[in-house]
């Protein structure tokens, strides 16, 4: 699965990153893509180190839908992201990567601030946890629909 163009119904999830209160419990990414399922599209995953797999895997098992890549160069999970439709993501490196090809990105900040260092761009944006709070599925779709909107509706104005 190379990323050979756009695929509008493979929205990527990026659950990992490099600490733990940074990490959205992995029920949340479960129910996320339950919900990217039910709007007739297939969850794409994938990890880089064993925890990772482990929740990549948790999600494939609840959604059977979902598309886990295997641990792959940079290079090669870059192809994928820049294929997709929409990403969703930690704060981790991915995230800004999908934003920086101009991608649907919505970004989940749980323990940093985003200000200096969330993505950046016309269709890019940043949910951030308030205390005491975390940030729920329902709600990282209604902005990933937002962005999704968005992008359509600005690719629909340059022709």
């Amino acid at each position: 699965m190379a990323g050979r163009g756009l695929d509008r119904n493979r929205p990527f999830l990026l659950h990992g990153t490099s600490r733990e209160d940074k990490k959205w419990p992995v029920a949340d990414w479960i129910e996320t893509a339950r919900l990217l399922v039910n709007m007739g599209m297939t969850p794409v995953t994938t990890w880089s180190n064993d925890r990772e797999q482990a929740v990549a895997e948790a999600i494939a098992r609840a959604i059977s839908q979902t598309v886990v890549v295997p641990r792959s160069p940079l290079a090669e999970i870059a192809a994928v992201i820049g294929g997709s439709a929409l990403v969703i993501g930690a704060d981790t490196g991915l995230t800004h990567l999908a934003s920086a090809f101009g991608l649907p990105t919505v970004a989940i900040f749980l323990a940093t601030e985003p200000g200096l260092t969330g993505p950046r761009g016309p269709f890019s944006s940043t949910l951030l946890a308030r205390p005491g709070h975390s940030v729920t599925p329902p709600e990282v779709m209604a902005e990933a629909e937002r962005l999704v909107e968005r992008q359509t509706l600005g690719q629909a104005g340059g022709r």
